[in-house]
């Protein structure tokens, strides 16, 4: 369960990264006083411009009143307080596992889950904000189509919220707790934490192989 916190995680915080770093939350066609095949891209960092008679990119462009909007520095300040935060939680729910050692600390793997649920939200809402106010962002007369980092930032801050979600909801499940019944809890079973191999993987599991019409179990 853990594992899928940790692929979840790192793939949503390169998904942030591209929608904070790429200057394509939104694009801009038909612009008026420009050629009918130039096209604007404008991020929350830069703004260039293209021509589709050429292959050709400019960027460090500046219009008039774009980066005076409100949300454009609130976007810049949550996303990279979400990147900085994810990595953070990352680290502890890292030092969480410990994986040198046979027993993990659930509640380090549960306060990364928690920290990396809110850098998933932190960019969520800034990406959101964006999109709602798409159009009525300052900016010349023109056609305006949403850009890929809007949807590359839901991605992101999806997965980053589930990621830690399930982070932190492991501590329950194996926090391990004895039984209400009395059963031997997963440690007593002999399905102990695999040190220096990775994530919530056991020392000892079994392997059902198939060998003909009958099922053979084969420990290791």
């Amino acid at each position: 369960m853990v594992a899928i916190g940790f692929g979840l995680v790192p793939c949503g915080w390169l998904l942030s990264l591209t929608s904070t770093v790429a200057p394509n939350w939104r694009s801009m066609h038909n612009i008026s006083g420009e050629a009918p095949e130039v096209v604007v891209y404008q991020g929350i960092w830069h703004i260039c411009k293209h021509s589709l008679d050429s292959s050709l990119v400019l960027c460090n462009h500046v219009y008039e009143g774009y980066f005076e909007n409100e949300i454009i520095e609130t976007a810049q300040r949550m996303m990279s307080a979400s990147l900085l935060m994810t990595m953070v939680g990352m680290t502890v729910a890292t030092f969480g596992v410990r994986c040198w050692t046979e027993r993990p600390s659930w509640t380090g793997v549960c306060l990364g889950g928690f920290v990396i649920v809110c850098s998933g939200l932190l960019t969520v809402i800034p990406v959101a904000w964006y999109a709602h106010l798409l159009t009525d962002l300052e900016s010349p007369p023109a056609t305006v189509h949403m850009g890929y980092c809007i949807t590359l930032g839901y991605l992101g801050g999806v997965m980053e919220i589930l990621g830690g979600f399930v982070m932190f909801m492991s501590v329950w499940r194996y926090g391990g707790r004895e039984p209400a019944d009395g059963s031997p809890s997963h440690t007593q079973r002999g399905l102990t934490w695999m040190p220096c191999h990775g994530l919530p993987f056991f020392d000892l599991f079994t392997v059902t192989e198939i060998v003909g019409h009958g099922l053979v179990a084969s420990e290791f």
